[in-house]
């Protein structure tokens, strides 16, 4: 999204636990301990079998730096660019990872990026989601769209398919890939071997949509590495589709390494990742709060939790025992979760006010002035006091703006959040 921008600091991400442990009656001992214990969960994924999910955006930097055309990122480039000059529409069809690509999309594109002329949107595609879990009228309903009538020649009316199996192991992927595939040669009347550009999957080796690509002659391929978690949306599952649609993935890579170095190398009161799964580990062990509910004051991270979820999918649930199990305050509420508050500081654009308007007199007279961002604050509505009052155990997290290298250090946080979580439930396992 080409705006103009304040520049960032380094660290743009900041998690504020305070409220959850005053909430616990942690003092500055209980603290202390829970810190150090974690310490040294963080020092066995740093040097262990997680190291190799921790350090993937840096390996992808280092070799893109020193070994440029030859590295895996200049690929990944290489190939978005060619779809981009190729087609207008790219189908991402995916399970899973779909969330983390959308929650790309919503947070570092126009908000309105498939509603712009391919002019506005600086000669990018727009990008297509395939329903899933399949659904038949949903289904026809995206083949409906992409086959009505229109000239093949004109590059507006062309479109690829971009395959994602992430799991390794699912039919679905190659089954949608067929019907696709197949009413694409109906529409350009060309063999398989002739469409090589409009067909791209990205599986392990030896996932069913890899040998389905293989047994069709395809070669413009990407595997994906054999271990699934978070860590994928760093890998070509999520950087071709997103550089497809012009965000900046060398920066986002930028931004998931410098969360991997504040993890391996910041004091754990000042640690951004320990400190959240702290905050995290009070709530499970005092209150038995499993799940958790997102928040923020900025729409573009509304799909957040479906990613963060999609995460719980790819990796064993932590699950505590139901004996440990208590009362939720309200079960016809959300209030059975622990509240992750991300508040957004500065707007990628311009600020907008609430101004004055003439020969009206409402309650919305006392905020005039206000920007748009802090009305939801100061509208104080029911449900956040609902919070308040309920003791509804809480994290803040911090970011200063919404860009591809703080959207990088939030989604890296998570992942290796989660990895945090696994040494910790299942300390003889690895990833």
């Amino acid at each position: 999204m080409s705006v103009l921008r304040p520049i960032p600091s380094i660290d743009p991400i900041r998690c504020d636990p305070s409220s959850l442990f005053a909430a616990c009656d942690l003092g500055s001992n209980d603290v202390e301990s829970l810190f150090c214990s974690l310490d040294t969960v963080r020092q066995e994924c740093s040097k262990g079998s997680l190291a190799e999910v921790l350090t993937i955006p840096e390996q992808l930097l280092g070799d893109y730096s020193q070994q440029r055309s030859t590295s895996s990122l200049f690929q990944i480039l290489q190939v978005a660019r060619n779809i981009r000059e190729a087609v207008d529409r790219v189908v991402l069809l995916g399970d899973g990872i779909t969330h983390g690509i959308r929650l790309l999309l919503r947070t570092c594109c126009h908000p309105f990026h498939n509603e712009l002329s391919r002019g506005d949107r600086g000669g990018r595609p727009r990008l297509t989601f395939a329903p899933y879990p399949i659904d038949n009228d949903s289904f026809e309903g995206l083949l409906d769209l992409l086959l009505a009538p229109a000239s093949n020649t004109d590059l507006l009316d062309r479109w690829s398919v971009l395959a994602i199996d992430s799991c390794g192991t699912s039919l679905d992927a190659a089954a949608a890939s067929r019907v696709l595939l197949a009413r694409l040669t109906e529409r350009t009347h060309a063999e398989h071997s002739a469409l090589g550009f409009h067909f791209h999957p990205l599986a392990h080796h030896d996932a069913p949509l890899m040998r389905f690509a293989r047994a069709l002659g395809y070669s413009d391929t990407f595997e994906l590495p054999e271990r699934s978690g978070g860590h994928l949306i760093f890998s070509a599952a999520g950087l071709v589709p997103a550089s497809i649609v012009g965000i900046d993935v060398v920066r986002l890579l930028e931004g998931a390494a410098a969360m991997s170095r504040r993890f391996r190398e910041s004091p754990p009161h000042l640690n951004p990742v320990l400190q959240f799964v702290g905050a995290c580990r009070i709530s499970q062990q005092r209150f038995t709060l499993e799940q958790r509910h997102f928040q923020s004051n900025h729409l573009s991270l509304a799909g957040l939790g479906n990613w963060y979820r999609s995460l719980e999918m790819q990796q064993r649930p932590l699950q505590a025992p139901q004996s440990n199990r208590v009362p939720i305050i309200d079960r016809y509420s959300s209030f059975d979760s622990t509240l992750i508050h991300l508040k957004v500081s500065h707007s990628r654009r311009d600020r907008l006010r609430l101004p004055p308007m003439d020969r009206t007199s409402d309650e919305l007279d006392r905020f005039v002035g206000s920007f748009w961002q802090d009305l939801p604050e100061a509208f104080a509505s029911v449900e956040s006091l609902r919070c308040k009052s309920l003791g509804q155990p809480s994290v803040n997290l911090l970011i200063e703006q919404i860009d591809e290298y703080s959207v990088g250090q939030l989604l890296q946080l998570f992942s290796l959040s989660f990895l945090m979580e696994h040494a910790i439930h299942f300390p003889n396992e690895t990833f």
